[in-house]
This record gives structure tokens, sequence and C-alpha cells, in this order.
């Protein structure tokens, strides 16, 4: 398995000799964790590809390819060792003025990565990052990981996208999530994110986990009622300033437990561009998932917003839908996003070297088998021997790496990978380990009642 994040970039110029193999300038920065970052430049011509040395353990794999309708396509990829847990996949599409050069910072937060372009004074910090819910199955949906990433712990069936200031014409965004006999679904997730009244997606802070951060700001979440019934408070998007886009709102169905899949997006039937798109734009736009997002807004009176329907039919024109049940009344999301943040505070408690925040954690009758230690733990006691020593890691910063969680009743089980980086004289190192935590439901709280943790293989 391997840490992969492709920055694929798309640039041109008319003026590019035909005759003359162009050469790219890559200036490129690399760090594990919030270590000091590694500086590269190099010059490779077109076409060609090198491997190189990026920091500690991680490489740049680089290849410029041969030109195509006078555009030089690169690409950056940060690749770790065999056998370390894969980060989700991430693309970055961009474009860049300059045809001859590529810039970008890579900062590697576990199996997560942050990419800025181009290479900030100051670049994101892993200590920031928000904590990254386990995700549903998917047919390998590429928005539906950013979903996850500042997952809210709790939902309503009405919620918010764009803020309640926001400059533009506001419009409610509703509808019914459906599934295929027509009865409505409740307890289904629905995600959305869009543009502003200008059609960029305005910059989150803190920042974001590539997928995550290119759906910018503007993004809500909203848990269907008994009716399966959804609600968004937004404003109506602009359409992409630099192209002939359509206005949109991206959106992604999760059914927690079983399925996650990227809808055909919102579109608005009065929108002057749906007139202008050609035949490949519209079987690019309407990919029928979900069913229609051709949507048109109602007016509901003078200052107030308008009113916009968007049906969801689960599974209907999605790849790989397993049929999904209605899981309404069993665990749901709620008690699944708890053992999450259960897990998030045993990583903060790591991170900020409190042994008895840690040990608060626990069980008293706990069973835990440490990663560096061959002493079956069954106290309290024993527990706090473990992590006593917490306070002499210095830097050491963990993390949650791809993991599932799964609830029965009062017993649940928060499995998968985590990592840890530590600098030591400016040298920084990124290990990993296996875990499993299996919760108990004790007086309302999720208590540690067994933990095991174990080196790769």
């Amino acid at each position: 398995m391997k840490y992969l994040l492709l920055l694929a970039v798309l640039s041109g110029s008319a003026a590019l000799a035909a005759a003359e193999a162009p050469e790219v300038r890559f200036e490129l920065s690399a760090r594990i964790g919030d270590g000091e970052p590694l500086q590269t430049t190099l010059s490779l011509p077109s076409p060609s590809s090198r491997t190189i040395q990026a920091v500690g353990p991680l490489k740049f794999q680089i290849e410029v390819k041969p030109e195509q309708k006078g555009r030089l396509v690169t690409s950056v990829q940060i690749v770790a060792g065999e056998g370390a847990p894969s980060l989700q996949r991430s693309v970055l599409y961009g474009w860049q003025s300059a045809a001859t050069l590529r810039t970008g910072s890579f900062t590697v937060c576990g199996t997560r990565v942050l990419l800025e372009i181009p290479i900030p004074a100051q670049p994101a910090r892993c200590a920031n990052l928000l904590p990254l819910a386990p995700m549903e199955p998917s047919d390998g949906c590429i928005e539906c990981a950013g979903a996850y990433e500042g997952m809210p712990a709790t939902f309503s069936s009405r919620s918010r996208i764009a803020p309640a200031d926001a400059p533009g014409e506001r419009i409610v965004l509703t509808g019914r999530t459906l599934a295929a006999d027509g009865r409505p679904r409740a307890g289904v997730l629905v995600y959305a994110f869009q543009t502003d009244h200008t059609g960029v997606y305005p910059d989150a802070e803190p920042r974001r986990r590539t997928l995550s951060q290119t759906h910018g700001r503007y993004r809500g979440w909203a848990r269907t009622d008994a009716q399966g019934r959804y609600s968004f408070d937004t404003i109506r998007p602009g359409g992409y300033p630099d192209s002939g886009e359509p206005q949109h709102i991206h959106m992604v169905v999760i059914e927690p437990g079983c399925w996650a899949a990227f809808l055909e997006d919102v579109h608005f039937s009065d929108d002057p561009r749906m007139k202008t798109l050609t035949p490949e734009d519209r079987v690019r736009n309407f990919s029928g998932a979900g069913g229609s997002g051709i949507v048109t807004p109602q007016s509901a009176g003078p200052g107030k917003p308008s009113r916009a329907v968007r049906d969801i039919h689960l599974g209907r024109n999605v790849s790989g839908y397993p049929g999904c049940t209605d899981r309404s009344q069993r665990p749901g999301r709620d008690d699944r996003a708890d053992v999450e943040a259960a897990t998030q505070r045993w990583i903060s408690a790591f991170n900020r070297k409190s042994t008895d925040d840690i040990v608060a954690l626990y069980a008293p009758d706990a069973v835990f088998l440490g990663t560096s230690s061959p002493v079956l733990r069954d106290s309290a006691a024993l527990v706090r021997d473990y992590f006593k020593g917490l306070a002499n890691l210095g830097n050491s910063v963990m993390a949650t790496a791809d993991h599932r969680i799964q609830v029965f009743g009062d017993t649940a089980v928060s499995s998968g990978y985590y990592s840890r980086t530590s600098t030591d004289d400016g040298n920084t190192t990124l290990s990993h380990a296996r875990f499993t935590f299996v919760y108990a439901r004790r007086h309302g709280s999720w208590l540690i009642v067994a933990h095991h943790s174990s080196a790769l293989p």
C-alpha cells in the first residue's frame, strides 16, 4: 500500500515552439507531521519521469508527459514505503498560468496529505486538522471522502450551507430520500457543498486535506427525518467564472453503515448557462445518479427565500449500489459518531501527553495489550504504568488513519490503523500500527474495555 497524492496540473501556451521540447521546473516542499519542511528543486524535459527523495521515507514520483493540444501535463505523487496504510484517494486538478513552473507543498499527516499551491511561508499544521469520521463503502467516489472530514457528531434534518450573512439570492434546497419502492427513508445523511455567489469556493481555515479543502467553506450536513425529508438554507451559487459551467450544488448521500454515493449535481432550470451546454456537457453533468438534479426555484413571496425541491432516489443510476436496507431503527450515525469522538479523545490525550486524561478513557476492568510491551494489562494501575512516560515523547503526534466503527447495542468496536510522527535532532520519523478499541457504554459514556495495538508486520 502506498501514500498517494496526485497533483495533476494542466497548462499551455500556443507560443511553445513545436520543435523544442519544453523543460518544466518543479519547486516542491515536503514534510512529515509538523516537522521542518525539506525543499526540492529540479527541472525535467518533456517527456520524462523521475523518482527522487522527498523527506524521510517519502519520495516524489514526477512525470512530465508529452504535450497534448499545446498543453503540458505533469503529475507529482508523494509516496511512502510498501506496507504502510493507504491514503484515501486524493486528487487535485489545477491550472497554472506559467507553462513551465510547478510548485506545491505536501504535508503528510498520518494518512492524510495537505497540499498547498504555491508553497506558503507557513505551511498548514497537522495539529489543526479536523477529525476524520470512519467512511462507508462506495464505488471509489472521490467527492464522498470530503464529507467525512469535520463531520459533526450530531445532525438535524435542516441545516445550513452558506452563512446567513453571505451575499447572494437566498434559497431553501429541500427534498426527500426515497427507497426503490418509493417509501421515504429516515436517518440518511445528505452532504452538500457549493461556491459563493461569484462562483468561487471560499477557502476553509484551518486547512483540510485536499479532497475536503476543495469543497471550500460553504458546506453542510442534514439527516433525513421520519418522512425522509432534508432541507438546506443557502444562497444560489454562481457559475464558475473561468468556464461556461452552470450554477450547481454538489451533493453526496450517505446511508450509515452501508454506502455513500456522489449524486447528480443540483442545477437550476432558469440558469441561462443551461441553454449553452453541448451534448457532451450534458452527458458529463447529468449522470442521473440519485435521480435528476435539475430544479426549478419557486418564489415564496417578497423578502422570502425561494424554494427548490431535489428528491433523492437511493441507488438509482449508482454504480455498485448494494441495496441498503432501512437502518434508522438500528444503531446509527449518532452512536458511531460518539464512538469516533471517543477514539479521537484518546488521540488528543496522547498528543497532549496527558497520562491522567488517557487513563480516564479506560474502564477500570479494561484489558490492554500495548505496542511496545509484552505485558497483559488488566487494571487501571497497569494501564497508567504503560502511559507514565508520555511526557518524555516530546513532539510525537498520533493520528488515526483508515479505520472502521461497528456498533452492537451498548458495545462498539473501532479498528484500523494509526500513525505516529516524531522529530529528533531535525530528523522526522513516521511509524504505523494497527489498533482495536472495544468500547462499552457505561452510564451514558463509551469507555474502552479492551485495547490491542501492534506494529505493522
